[in-house]
């Protein structure tokens, strides 16, 4: 199944899609957090938001360097939960 975000179109089922973002409050440095959208691999999973605080005094650079690590950790931990599923199914 094909689902569309936006301007962009992924494959259900064999791909998962992240978005991230990083920003500052109040000008150029600033109180600034992160955030990374999951769309899971599966059209029956709900989509997952995270949120990370990055610092109190930062550049809008560290806080989309955040994101992107966020990002990443997000699809690392995905995936893991998905090897952990197919164990147990497996085993049952």
């Amino acid at each position: 199944m094909n689902l569309f975000v936006g301007r962009f179109t992924y494959i259900t089922g064999s791909h998962i899609l992240i978005f991230t973002d990083g920003s500052v409050f109040n000008g150029p440095v600033g109180s600034g957090a992160c955030a990374a959208v999951l769309f899971p691999a599966s059209d029956t999973e709900d989509i997952q938001t995270f949120t990370n605080a990055v610092g109190s005094k930062v550049s809008s650079i560290d806080c989309e360097v955040a994101g992107i690590l966020l990002g990443i950790n997000t699809a690392i931990d995905y995936f893991h939960s998905c090897e952990s599923q197919q164990t147990i199914e497996n085993v049952l």
